[in-house]
């Protein structure tokens, strides 16, 4: 999944559920709003649009900061 910055609408650090959840440990710590319907790719090239997503990071804040910028 690619997603420009210009497509987030919000970033917060949380462990609120969200539709997808791209974390190795499965454990979810920035939630990420997109702006508009982003195509995710899975394995086994299954397919889901998505507006919404969950990612795991070393450092959650600097992670938010970023996209904030």
């Amino acid at each position: 999944m690619i997603v420009e910055v210009r497509q987030v609408r919000s970033v917060e650090t949380a462990g609120r559920a969200t539709p997808l959840v791209a974390s190795l440990d499965g454990n979810p710590n920035v939630h990420v709003s997109l702006s508009e319907r982003v195509v995710a790719r899975g394995p086994l090239g299954i397919t889901r649009t998505i507006t919404e997503f969950a990612v795991g990071v070393d450092d959650p804040e600097a992670f938010v900061a970023a996209l904030r910028t």
